[in-house]
């Protein structure tokens, strides 16, 4: 049901105007709201404090973790557009926290797909189906790990790199893109091991070494009630903003300007071009995991109230 109701969607993409909202975290503004003096200076900010609720999405603080305003600019880049609508995060425009996520055990997500529950990392309730875009600083050197619902979810990823800066032998020219590879359900299929760095998926090889930073986004496929986990691995994310798209959409990094104050060119990080994420295929049946549904087939949070399908159950939430 779910691949005939999604390749509807596809068909009707055409002939319906793209609803998107654009996100733009101001963390100045954030920090003094949290009580801060000097919002580029840490501080304790509790888990499930929030940080934007319109009506497409919640975002809020995962972990309680001591955060700061800090910039999400990159080799010269501080605006992404999102299909012609531009998120500026130019000065201390994102926050970063200080402490890497870990699991309730203190487990490593990228390695033991196990949800964060401490240090770093930001949580999403998504009111709609649709697409996210989480604008960040990247790493090329730190893995990052999306989870729905508890379990570890497949997404793009693509981030700016200098000319130059990649000094790996690869012929990865401006943007490092990888999609993580997806099991039946869309979740990350774990039989790859590890979720690697991201020089290190781009590249195919584990001895990969750091391209340094860059702007850069993480696309994931959303459905109404359900919660969302983002993070970086073994790291502290900068978050800039989030944008959501009932449909895919291009993102592109706005001309810039270098250090020598020379202009630079628009770079297209992403392409509104149907991809592995933008696809849903049928549901596994025998999967103990599988996700839920509401009567309209949209996937649904378990615990959504009113009739819920699971494995092809029936079951009321009250």
């Amino acid at each position: 049901m779910k691949k005939m109701l999604l390749s509807a969607a596809l068909l009707m993409a055409a002939f319906s105007v793209n609803a998107q909202t654009v996100y733009t975290l101001d963390g100045e503004s954030f920090m003094t709201a949290q009580g801060s003096a000097d919002p580029g200076t840490a501080m304790a900010v509790p888990a499930g404090t929030l940080i934007e609720d319109n009506d497409a999405f919640t975002l809020s603080i995962g972990g309680a973790d001591e955060y700061k305003a800090s910039s999400a600019e990159a080799n010269g880049y501080g605006q992404i557009s999102f299909g012609g609508t531009v998120m500026d995060f130019t000065e201390l425009s994102g926050i970063t926290g200080n402490a890497n996520p870990k699991g309730a055990g203190g487990e490593d997500p990228a390695k033991d797909f196990v949800q964060p529950a401490t240090g770093t990392y930001y949580t999403l309730l998504a009111k709609k189906d649709g697409y996210v875009y989480v604008a960040q600083k990247a790493s090329s050197n730190k893995a990052y790990t999306v989870f729905e619902e508890g379990r570890c979810l497949a997404y793009e990823f693509a981030m700016q790199l200098n000319e130059g800066q990649d000094p790996n032998n690869d012929p990865i020219a401006g943007v490092l893109y990888f999609e993580l590879p997806a099991d039946a359900d869309g979740y990350y299929d774990t039989a790859n091991g590890t979720i690697l760095w991201p020089i290190q998926i781009a590249h195919n090889d584990a001895a990969a070494v750091s391209a340094g930073n860059g702007v850069g986004v993480i696309k994931f496929k959303v459905y109404a009630y359900c919660n969302y986990v983002f993070n970086a691995v073994g790291s502290k994310m900068t978050l800039a903003g989030v944008c959501f798209s009932e449909n895919p959409v291009d993102v592109t990094l706005v001309g810039g300007e270098g250090e020598d104050g020379t202009p630079l060119p628009d770079v297209q990080l992403l392409s509104a071009g149907e991809t592995g994420i933008s696809g849903v295929v049928v549901d596994n049946a025998d999967d103990a995991d599988a996700p839920a549904y509401n009567i309209a087939g949209q996937r649904v949070n378990r615990n959504a109230k009113g009739l819920v399908i699971i494995n092809g159950k029936k079951y009321i939430n009250k």
